[in-house]
């Protein structure tokens, strides 16, 4: 597949095209596309894989909802919070624009579930955080230091925010 081939698909892929307008954009058949779509979900996750973050780093993880398909449905309409139907999706941006976002699991945040991502960070980094006490510790843990955030403020006391990762859970949803 040319150069340009794989430009446009993943140009499809950031712009969500489905797969049968993936199709059509590229002149591909259907299983070309697949594979190809397999091997660019693959080098994604390699390169998430050796992420180094440093510097200055905002983390806040995000929960999106998942589809349990073929299950019973719930007997609320509305779910609200966190709960089994969305997953938490540990997300980091760095100084330098090197991204984390890394799936952690069906449960709340905790030290417990970030600890598998504690690889990703560079020991001395300063890491803008919200005000809970699971990021704080595992902040600590990990030799960085945390720059939190106060519950009713949108700023940490060294004036950093979390406009850069809130944007990157936007571009998520």
């Amino acid at each position: 597949v040319s150069y340009e081939t794989w430009i446009t698909f993943i140009a499809d892929e950031i712009n969500g095209l489905t797969f049968a307008q993936e199709v059509v954009s590229t002149g591909l058949s259907k299983t070309t596309c697949f594979n190809m779509r397999h091997k660019l979900y693959n080098a994604i996750s390699d390169y998430q894989d050796s992420v180094q973050l440093k510097g200055l780093i905002e983390l806040d993880p995000t929960y999106e909802k998942i589809n349990i398909k073929g299950t019973k449905p719930s007997k609320s309409k509305s779910l609200r919070g966190i709960n089994h139907h969305k997953i938490c999706i540990v997300t980091a941006i760095d100084s330098d624009d090197r991204i984390l976002f890394k799936i952690a699991g069906l449960r709340g945040e905790s030290k417990e579930l970030l600890e598998p991502f504690s690889e990703h960070f560079m020991k001395e980094s300063e890491v803008v955080i919200d005000s809970k006490s699971s990021l704080e510790s595992f902040n600590i843990d990990h030799g960085m230091i945390p720059d939190i955030i106060p519950g009713d403020k949108f700023k940490s006391p060294n004036g950093h925010t979390l406009s850069s990762v809130n944007q990157l859970h936007q571009s998520l949803s």
